[in-house]
């Protein structure tokens, strides 16, 4: 924020994408306001006006790009006045937001989560990517793509396989399918399982399909086995529940995620009771499966060392400023290095955009994190209000008034919670905050509750943004 701030002091033009007002916003010279799952429209459409209108950088495209031809052929079938009626938004908004990208330079595009979380969540990347790609965004400073920075982290912090013992085959579940698993479908892993192991994680609220997750968690037959620091709303369903440690009491290394910057985490209070690390954890149970310390080695001269190692100990640049220049210093990983808009050998071949319709349930519901919680971590402790966010006109509609208790229902669900009416969201868009805890909700579901567990379209990512409700005043 102090960036965009700082840009927009500057002259710089900001454009905001996202369901609802957000902060950002209110400093955006456009806000567009589309529905969640049609960013991948709202990318053809512009995509196709930069071709028509002459704004295309054929140099950046001829070195770079492959699947040019075939991307914009499925961009035309997006017209502005298309794109607007899908999208929700005004035409004309759509070609101010062209116009922006198309004739200012250097430009930036800073992608987020929300726009993944949907059946068309890959193609929105592919789209976005693709407008960059046409208009030639690359090759400067201040220009390109931001997405996650994990992969910048320079060390690695993987335990090689140790030599000379064999690696047993491992199956893999999709963390969406998790509860359809432990429920005993039968189509999702053949073997009916003993023991569930969690760590680090509280499927009892974050999980999509929450009420097949409470399920799940509450059979009898499968042993679940829980390492935590407090009780969760998924420690009440384990059997064991093991302590874990706080970062207060070790010290580690955070790598990078939203920034270039990783840093040493120093421990500042001894250990609380037994509690013990994750690495602690997997070493003691390596050491009972036979194996030895030296191959896992989790103690604190190890630990040091990796803070050592990973660039902490001192002021080791590990890439001067502006020397991440995107098809100047750094490339696509791809054995030609060129982005790859569409390929005919892939299950994906490009951006595809797949319509969700619901005449019984006409609200899409989202659960964006808040200033309270950027997870279910903080659920405990200071809980963000509990309460489903309706536009003024759903609400005029339903005849729905601020604080009065609402019921929000699909065919997974139905809850009762105080409803907000915010000016921020935009109509056929409600919101219920993420990262709840079971008692912040009368009847223990959270937003979760009405997410389907079905995949997006790469990846099998999860669909959160995808469930669709019905709110009526109570």
């Amino acid at each position: 924020m102090p960036l965009i701030t700082e840009a927009k002091k500057s002259g710089a033009k900001l454009v905001v994408i996202d369901p609802r007002r957000i902060s950002v916003a209110d400093r955006a010279d456009i806000h567009l306001a589309i529905r969640p799952g049609t960013d991948v429209v709202l990318g053809y459409a512009i995509a196709a006006w930069l071709v028509d209108n002459g704004h295309v950088d054929h140099a950046f495209v001829d070195e770079h790009v492959a699947g040019y031809q075939e991307f914009v052929a499925a961009a035309r079938e997006w017209s502005i006045e298309r794109a607007a009626h899908v999208c929700g938004v005004d035409a004309n908004d759509i070609v101010q937001v062209a116009q922006l990208i198309a004739t200012i330079r250097p430009a930036m595009l800073r992608t987020g989560w929300g726009m993944e979380r949907n059946r068309n969540g890959a193609s929105a990347y592919l789209a976005a990517h693709g407008v960059w790609a046409i208009a030639g965004h690359f090759g400067v400073r201040g220009s390109g793509v931001l997405d996650s920075t994990s992969k910048a982290f320079p060390n690695s912090v993987l335990v090689e396989w140790p030599e000379g013992v064999e690696r047993p085959q491992r199956g893999t579940i999709n963390m969406n399918r998790v509860a359809r698993v432990v429920n005993g479908d039968r189509n999702e892993w053949p073997v009916a399982p003993r023991v569930l192991v969690i760590q680090g994680a509280n499927p009892a609220v974050t999980s999509v399909d929450q009420v097949a997750m409470l399920e799940a968690l509450s059979r009898e037959e499968v042993f679940t086995v829980l390492h935590e620091q407090v009780m969760t709303d998924t420690a009440v369903y384990a059997d064991v529940v093991l302590p874990a440690t706080s970062h207060f009491e070790i010290n580690d290394v955070v790598g990078s995620y939203g920034s270039y910057t990783a840093q040493a985490n120093n421990k500042v209070i001894d250990r609380v009771g037994e509690s013990k690390s994750n690495g602690e954890v997997a070493e003691a149970l390596a050491l009972a499966l036979g194996f030895s310390r030296e191959e896992f080695d989790a103690s604190t001269d190890a630990v040091d060392q990796l803070v050592a190692d990973s660039l902490c100990s001192g002021s080791i640049v590990v890439r001067e400023p502006g020397a991440t220049i995107q098809f100047r210093d750094t490339f696509p990983t791809f054995g030609d290095q060129k982005m790859k808009l569409w390929r005919e050998d892939h299950p994906l071949p490009g951006p595809r955009f797949v319509p969700l319709e619901d005449e019984r349930h006409p609200l899409t519901l989202i659960s964006p994190a808040t200033t309270f919680t950027i997870n279910s971590m903080f659920g405990d402790t200071a809980p963000p209000p509990a309460v489903v966010k309706v536009s003024i006109a759903d609400a005029r509609e339903r005849g729905i008034s601020d604080g009065q208790l609402v019921e929000v229902t699909n065919s997974r669900a139905t809850i009762r919670i105080p409803a907000e009416v915010d000016g921020a969201m935009r109509a056929g868009v409600c919101s219920i905050p993420k990262g709840l805890w079971r008692r912040s909700v009368a009847g223990g579901l959270t937003a979760n509750a009405f997410a389907p567990d079905t995949y997006s379209d790469l990846s099998d990512g999860a669909c959160f943004n995808d469930a669709r409700v019905e709110i009526r005043a109570l």
